[in-house]
């Protein structure tokens, strides 16, 4: 067992997507509160992806520094991903009849139905919508809105395997890949926007800042420093005071890594036992919450905070069975280095 505190964050994060979600899926106009009092600067979806970037990151560098086997290492990360995408996904096409406007022969005979699984199982161009499903709600662009960063994530865990094959020049090669995505978000970030093959440019800088930074800190082994609540109390410091300067976009790439990571590999004992009992809920939370917030919607037409609450209630339960009955029977077929 994990005598840590990053099941207990990732769960956080994944609420945190909801809570901006929730905002968007009843159609209000703000983003969400956070966004709101920080001028535009932050919001809490924001924070929530980046930090699940951040871990993956500090926890992805030490499996790879870890495994003989370069074909191990992608079978792991595909049994951690591809199952429990696979039945978010089939279960949409299953279900999605229950939100649809027309008839089920219309139903089986759309086209967008057949091409939704195997559209999104392979990550890279997705299919947001089937058509007619969710049509009244007000947002109508995407069934399944959150599952659009996973590719981002499979590209963090391509860049970082390179290192794989130069292990002795590990500690230079992913300072140099955490310079250049951190280079690139504070100067020419917006030059990325224009860059559309596949991915877009902008979010791959965007995300694998985050990612490398957290690889950074695990080479660096940061876990080993001393006078942790006080350098997580600084950079905290430096985050809040520089929203009202209007410089957050900058000071949170450096500070916001360092408190993720130093807040995760601390051990508090409340957390690690509600997350040893409840299992890792957040993947199933985050690939299942956008929906279930639409068929909430959908049905009931409530508000956004009733949405917060009911989405989070409902997301955990499904993140509880979709870690206890497929995530985890699925990953006692990785293969672990016997380092």
């Amino acid at each position: 067992m994990h005598k840590n505190n990053f099941d207990f964050l990732r769960l956080i994060f994944a609420l945190c997507v909801i809570i901006t979600h929730s905002y968007t899926l009843t159609g209000d106009a703000e983003t969400d509160w956070l966004y709101t009092i920080t001028k535009g600067q932050v919001f809490f979806s924001y924070i929530g992806v980046r930090g699940f970037f951040v871990i993956s990151g500090f926890l992805i560098f030490q499996s790879i520094m870890r495994t003989e086997s370069i074909i191990d290492y992608f079978r792991n990360r595909c049994l951690r991903i591809f199952p429990g995408l696979a039945v978010v996904l089939a279960l949409t096409v299953i279900f999605s009849f229950f939100f649809y406007s027309g008839d089920f022969h219309s139903y089986i005979t759309n086209k967008s139905v057949w091409t939704y699984f195997p559209n999104n199982i392979k990550l890279f161009r997705l299919q947001g919508t089937i058509q007619g499903v969710f049509e009244n709600n007000p947002y109508r662009d995407d069934v399944n809105g959150s599952i659009w960063t996973i590719q981002y994530e499979f590209i963090c865990y391509i860049l970082v395997a390179s290192l794989f094959f130069i292990k002795k020049k590990s500690s230079l090669i992913v300072s140099l890949f955490a310079l250049f995505f951190l280079i690139c978000n504070i100067f020419f970030i917006n030059s990325f926007k224009k860059i559309n093959f596949i991915v877009f440019g902008y979010d791959v800088i965007d995300f694998s800042t985050f990612f490398f930074a957290g690889a950074v800190l695990a080479n660096l082994k940061i876990e080993k420093l001393p006078y942790r609540k006080i350098i997580i109390a600084a950079s905290l410091l430096s985050m809040v005071v520089s929203v009202p300067l209007g410089i957050f976009r900058y000071t949170h790439l450096l500070a916001f890594p360092v408190i993720v990571i130093l807040a995760g590999v601390s051990s508090t004992k409340l957390l690690t036992n509600f997350t040893t009992k409840a299992g890792d809920l957040s993947y199933g939370i985050y690939i299942y919450a956008f929906i279930i917030q639409q068929a909430l919607f959908h049905f009931f037409k409530i508000g956004k905070w009733e949405m917060t609450l009911w989405a989070s209630a409902i997301s955990m339960i499904f993140g509880y069975l979709s870690w206890h009955f497929i995530e985890k029977p699925s990953l006692r077929f990785k293969r672990h280095s016997q380092k």
